[in-house]
């Protein structure tokens, strides 16, 4: 399950989200480049379980696979 951090950042990525800032712990906080009015997702680097992931995406309107390549 190692690298579930790296697909749900590329996906992100190429979705037009940005990495605005670090929150607490080891998450980070993303928004939405051209929508910056858009609820920010708060996302941990230390992504262990596939549904965490899941959850990321569709938060971010996102089909659920969308982080895996």
């Amino acid at each position: 399950m190692a690298g579930l951090y790296r697909g749900v950042a590329r996906a992100l990525r190429e979705n037009g989200w940005t990495l605005h800032r670090q929150g607490k712990g080891s998450h980070e906080i993303w928004r939405r480049i051209e929508d910056p009015t858009a609820n920010p997702i708060s996302v941990p680097s230390n992504i262990d379980k596939p549904y965490t992931a899941e959850s990321i995406m569709k938060r971010a309107g996102l089909p659920k696979d969308a982080y895996v390549r």
